[in-house]
């Protein structure tokens, strides 16, 4: 992948946008972090979703970087603005359950390391895509992880444990669905378990799901499970940790440069881990190198 170079950015041009809910009220400590280093940078908490749309449409013009303080569902809400304001580049600093975008993109919540990118004014383009007319950067999808998306919404404790509750609630409860898969190349259909639209590698917490999917090779990864046996989880999950899948018999997986229609029966899905509800066919596509973050040392050799 090739950086873009730029004029750096200055602290004063940056925006800390902190969603106190993530990260198990760490929010103060993130702030004493950013004062800290340095006391130009400015930061909103942003209590919830409708305060967040409300920094986003009245953001002032002189920021050059965007900071989102939170986990994958932060995220994918900044997707849509910074969609509309490609000057713009985005940091991270993670703060949510999973945090597979930032895993995967090598943020790690060290402020002076993600200042630094912004100073160097080196940066990388990345894909997005866009699903029912929605923007989504990680991974999506339908079936067992959504269930576990929507389970895990309704839970009032966050974390890893629940997650796993939830995971597990999932493996018990969930039934396979029929689907059809049309691709610009011709199409197929069955049962599954679960069809991911990968962007990135990971759902989060290390879970690979796609080893090979590459944010900025203008492709996507349809990762397609087919029913497999309850005896088969542990090893299934095992190959899922560590970055294994692409040698298990019940998956495929298909990448894709173009628009992709799911049709199937549920209307339940995820975007990026948040819970979405349509019925009908999900349609999906790529918008190449769409937005820019900030370059961290993990992308020379990772991505």
């Amino acid at each position: 992948m090739k950086p873009t170079s730029a004029m750096g950015i200055q602290p004063e041009e940056v925006l800390f946008i902190i969603n106190p809910n993530s990260g198990k009220g760490r929010a103060t400590q993130i702030i004493h972090q950013i004062q800290a280093h340095d006391d130009t940078i400015d930061f909103i908490v942003t209590p919830d979703q409708q305060a967040a749309e409300e920094v986003f449409s009245n953001l002032d013009k002189k920021y050059k970087g965007l900071v989102v303080v939170g986990g994958d569902g932060t995220i994918n809400m900044a997707i849509g603005y910074l969609a509309e304001h490609t000057e713009l580049v985005l940091g991270v600093v993670p703060f949510g359950s999973g945090n597979g975008f930032a895993r995967t993109l090598g943020f790690d919540g060290d402020v002076k390391r993600l200042m630094d990118g912004f100073a160097s004014g080196v940066f990388e383009k990345l894909d997005v895509l866009e699903i029912n007319g929605e923007y989504a950067v990680n991974v999506s999808g339908i079936g067992i992880d959504s269930y576990v998306a929507h389970q895990f919404q309704k839970s009032k404790r966050r974390g890893f444990v629940t997650y796993l509750f939830s995971t597990v609630k999932a493996i018990i409860q969930f039934r396979d669905f029929e689907a059809k898969i049309s691709t610009t190349e011709g199409a197929e259909e069955g049962k599954y378990r679960m069809i991911a639209i990968a962007n990135t590698k990971q759902f989060g917490n290390n879970a690979i799901i796609a080893p090979d999917a590459n944010p900025s090779d203008g492709l996507y990864d349809l990762v397609l499970v087919r029913p497999f046996p309850f005896w088969q989880y542990p090893k299934v999950l095992i190959k899922l940790f560590k970055g294994k899948l692409t040698s298990s018999k019940y998956i495929k997986y298909l990448s894709m440069d173009d628009e992709t229609k799911i049709k199937w029966a549920g209307e339940k899905y995820h975007l990026d881990g948040e819970p979405k509800s349509t019925p009908g066919d999900l349609v999906i596509k790529i918008h190449k190198r769409f937005i820019r973050i900030v370059r961290l040392g993990i992308l020379k050799t990772e991505i």
